[in-house]
């Protein structure tokens, strides 16, 4: 499907071809995508750089899972939930990296003007919520800013419902109730220097590993196939003797295991240009 059709299709039709192996649906996915998630991260971390960085990883991430994904429906939540994931583990290997890094704090982008105290109290939030623990921080985010229920949290972080709730309550009250269930939610242009990110990294380690992946039940089952023949060979060749001592039958096996071990290699550079072309 070309990219202009791609553009016009269905999210769900989109994502079922990404699955596929169809990289130009993926490469839509991330244009559409990549707004929710990279907003998603600057509110996490507050560096824009750092929440660039990790808006990439959830992608590929994204991308090398795309075979567990079983309702293309509901790809923006998988999407959202992997997302989470990513930063969660961030916060576990370097949290100190998630505290306040100064004044480089996520501002969200606006036409015209913005009231003076809006803008104040704005960069105040994003402060409060720099201060709070990573778990708060998360469940606040996800429940006022991305409007998810307390079960969607739960789905999202693979946390118990009791957790969540107690995470949204504790933050919430630290914040002081200065954010609205409302929340503002933008609309972002695709980036496409960001897409083109997503994209070189998910080619560059992919091709490879899924030529393997596609490979490998084939070449496992033709050396199966190799070393059953050899032993149904060996067995032939033990009655061969015993029915025909003055016969010696013993290249019997080693010839059926030498031809399929042969043909497995032939079924391999086979099929290796055909899973190249779909990769």
């Amino acid at each position: 499907m070309s990219p202009s059709a791609l553009a016009g299709a269905a999210e769900a039709s989109v994502v079922a071809l990404a699955v596929c192996g169809d990289d130009q649906a993926f490469t839509e996915l991330v244009r559409r995508r990549q707004g929710m998630v990279r907003e998603l991260m600057r509110r996490l971390c507050g560096d824009r750089a750092f929440a660039e960085d990790l808006a990439q990883q959830a992608f590929v991430q994204a991308w090398r899972q795309l075979g567990r994904l079983r309702a293309p429906g509901a790809f923006g939540s998988w999407l959202r939930a992997i997302a989470v994931n990513v930063w969660l583990q961030e916060a576990r290997r370097s949290p100190v990296r998630l505290e306040i890094p100064g004044s480089d704090l996520p501002e969200p982008e606006r036409e015209g003007p913005e009231p003076a105290d809006l803008a104040a109290t704005r960069l105040d939030l994003s402060r409060a919520l720099l201060r709070l623990k990573a778990p708060e921080r998360v469940c606040v985010v996800l429940a006022y800013a991305e409007g998810l229920s307390h079960g969607e949290i739960a789905e999202a972080t693979g946390w118990p419902l009791g957790t969540v709730k107690s995470n949204v309550t504790r933050g919430a009250e630290r914040l002081r109730a200065w954010l609205s269930p409302q929340g503002d939610r933008d609309e972002h242009p695709a980036d496409e220097a960001f897409v083109s990110a997503v994209t070189t990294r998910t080619s560059r380690e992919g091709r490879i590993a899924l030529i393997a992946w596609r490979l490998a039940p084939t070449f496992i089952t033709t050396m199966a196939l190799g070393a059953l023949a050899a032993g149904l060979g060996l067995v032939l060749d033990q009655s061969a003797k015993v029915i025909t001592p003055l016969v010696d039958a013993s290249p019997v096996g080693l010839a059926a295991g030498l031809g399929l071990a042969i043909a497995g290699l032939v079924c391999f550079r086979l099929l290796a240009p055909l899973a190249l072309q779909r990769s």
